[in-house]
């Protein structure tokens, strides 16, 4: 067994956390999600991390703040879903993004959950989306609340595909090979949603209630 000591080859800051390890189905290779922005990503090599890309996304310009890493990378829509947070207004916000097959960040939510409902625990105002599982039509996530609780809920992936590429046909659409639902579901063919808000009051309120919503404490 060879074991060493896991340095990156760049300088690392006082705190780090966040990484994020992905093993790509059917690929030998395992990868280090670093950042959002610029995008980080190191490729493991016989000789240790390996720097593989670093492309600058202007998230943070956008933002107000640097976006942080929250979950690992699911398989979906042709590429991968992660999730994002950061903290705005004394407490924390997620949103989820789109990687293509080629870790090219092509799509980004806005605040898709955020912690002002958190009142209790060791530390109110913390919702931290730690996990996720494919769940058929479905995403299930687990979170914790303040340090205190966990829970989980499930959000419809035609909800997360319309919050990713609200204005985006089908036929436009970065990253799609695929119509993966079939033309019943392409949003070519069917009415496009309203373009929601990316301010909290639009969020999903884990703790309050949405069509979406599963808690269990």
């Amino acid at each position: 067994v060879r074991t060493d000591d896991l340095l990156l080859p760049i300088p690392l800051t006082p705190v780090e956390k966040n990484w994020v390890l992905h093993d790509p189905p059917g690929d030998p290779a395992l990868f280090l999600l670093y950042r959002l922005d610029p995008l980080t990503l190191f490729v493991r090599t016989s000789a240790g991390w390996a720097a593989h890309l670093s492309t600058p996304t202007g998230w943070t310009k956008a933002l107000g703040k640097p976006p942080r890493l929250s979950t690992h990378l699911l398989p979906f829509e042709a590429g991968y879903l992660g999730w994002w947070h950061t903290i705005l207004d004394r407490w924390y916000v997620h949103g989820a993004y789109y990687l293509n097959a080629s870790f090219t960040l092509t799509a980004r939510t806005g605040i898709l959950f955020d912690g002002q409902h958190v009142i209790s625990g060791y530390k109110p105002g913390v919702l931290y989306v730690s996990s996720q599982v494919d769940a058929g039509d479905r995403i299930r996530l687990f979170y914790g609340e303040a340090d205190a609780h966990t829970g989980t809920t499930t959000i419809l992936k035609a909800d997360l595909i319309d919050r990713l590429w609200p204005a985006i046909r089908h036929s436009g659409r970065a990253g799609r090979t695929r119509c993966a639902r079939g033309c019943r579901r392409c949003v070519s063919h069917r009415p496009a949603r309203p373009r929601s808000s990316t301010s909290s009051h639009s969020t999903w309120m884990i703790a309050t209630g949405s069509s979406s919503r599963e808690v269990r404490h």
